[in-house]
């Protein structure tokens, strides 16, 4: 059925052409390879990815000791535990280990400036990859290439916003440091790097290629 869209968004237009227009999955998989193997390169110069490794680990040992699960939740449940005042506790003794690691891998957590959203609601070292993402696409010639790009960086980054995980939708106060989080009743931290967010989505976009042959979409995954 032939249709037409109407949106006073130019950006959700672009998305919506964009998933129903024909790509070149080579050029796109090429592009999406090139870019992604720079962005590897640049967080080497950093200590960033290491520093969110090391914290996931500590922060598994810590969870897995104060917050087993369902043990936890199953004594939050049946009153044993008061769960404002023990994840209040908790919270601040993890504190003393993340610090620790910030400056064992002298990280720099906030942004110098707080003018405007990208300022205010990611991490500095988030920012960093965010921008060197944005100069990457820039060089992309192909504009087909560099909508789809644009589109994959856009969720991205919106999955890398500084809150909590009860809070992506309504943005409260910017998160800087590892707390508590009701929604999965452990001590759970911001994001550090995107890489995680970027690596996945570009592989979730296979839907954008439905109806362009088993050939194409083979080519893309492999």
């Amino acid at each position: 059925m032939h249709a037409i869209g109407i949106d006073i968004s130019s950006f959700n237009a672009m998305i919506s052409n964009v998933k129903i227009s024909k790509h070149n999955l080579v050029l796109l998989t090429e592009a999406i390879k090139n870019i992604t193997l720079k962005l590897k390169e640049f967080q080497k110069t950093k200590n960033n990815v290491l520093f969110e490794e090391n914290l996931l680990s500590e922060l598994g040992k810590y969870n897995l000791r104060y917050f087993p699960s369902p043990e936890y939740k199953r004594k939050v449940i049946n009153g044993e535990i008061d769960e404002e005042e023990y994840a209040k506790e908790r919270e601040g003794e993890f504190l003393n280990i993340y610090y620790n690691l910030i400056k064992k891998y002298h990280l720099k957590i906030n942004q110098d400036k707080n003018e405007n959203f990208m300022d205010k609601w990611f991490l500095f070292p988030v920012r960093e990859e965010i921008d060197f993402l944005f100069h990457q696409l820039k060089n992309v010639h192909n504009s087909d290439i560099k909508e789809v790009l644009a589109i994959i960086l856009s969720r991205t980054v919106r999955s890398c916003r500084a809150t909590t995980h009860a809070d992506l939708a309504t943005l409260k106060e910017p998160v800087t440091t590892t707390y508590y989080c009701k929604k999965h009743g452990k001590i759970c931290k911001p994001i550090f790097s995107i890489t995680n967010w970027w690596e996945r989505y570009t592989l979730e976009i296979g839907p954008l290629f439905k109806g362009q042959g088993k050939e194409a979409r083979d080519s893309y995954i492999h």
